[in-house]
């Protein structure tokens, strides 16, 4: 791995954070949930659900939690992130599945809230169906692997040193890949500024 965990849950923008701070975790929900009201969701909140493609659990979870929200699907990722983005830019309450890194993570302020802790037999694919109850944890994490071939790894060059250094955080990665799929620079520009702005990092690789 590169040092940085992938994380899946339920995501707020930090903005409402300050305006509920109970919102930290799930049971600051309960209760509150009309914080959310869209006019999809109707007396209920809205639970912004993910692109229907990846695997999730969020409609199982929120049975599981006793919370009364409505899993709404807004379609495909692009058109989630229109969503969301337009809440959040208007300043309004929202509340959505998400993972981090990602790149719009480096413009858009947002907070993970606490779902309960894993316990043995989790599930996380609400398509298997069953108890909603197996369902109520957090989604796992996962780690991200920096692949080399094993021809590169064997090959005596110096740039072998550097990958097995490399550590870099979620906050970087997003940075540069918001230059990139955000900004449209170059991949080169952008780790070349990325570099500029971490040479003591950078040189301890180095080394």
């Amino acid at each position: 791995g590169n040092g940085i965990t992938g994380v899946i849950g339920w995501f707020i923008p930090r903005y409402l954070l300050k305006q509920y701070p109970a919102f930290k975790t799930w049971k600051g929900l309960k209760g509150k949930e009309s914080v959310f009201k869209s006019p999809e969701s109707g007396s209920q909140g809205m639970f912004l659900g993910g692109d229907p493609s990846y695997v999730q659990k969020d409609r199982a979870l929120i049975k599981g939690l006793g919370l009364n929200l409505k899993h709404v699907v807004a379609g495909a990722e692009p058109a989630q992130v229109a969503r969301w983005t337009q809440l959040y830019k208007q300043k309004k309450p929202v509340l959505f599945y998400w993972y981090d890194p990602q790149y719009l993570n480096a413009t858009y302020d947002l907070v993970r809230i606490q779902l309960p802790k894993r316990f043995k037999g989790c599930q996380d694919d609400e398509k298997k169906g069953g108890d909603p109850k197996k369902y109520a944890c957090e989604y796992p994490s996962y780690v991200l692997d920096k692949v080399v071939s094993g021809k590169f790894a064997t090959s005596g060059s110096p740039a072998v040193k550097v990958v097995r250094k490399f550590k870099w955080t979620s906050a970087d990665q997003n940075y540069v890949a918001n230059l990139i799929s955000g900004k449209k620079m170059s991949k080169d520009k952008a780790a070349e500024m990325w570099v500029k702005a971490h040479a003591k990092q950078v040189n301890a690789w180095l080394r």
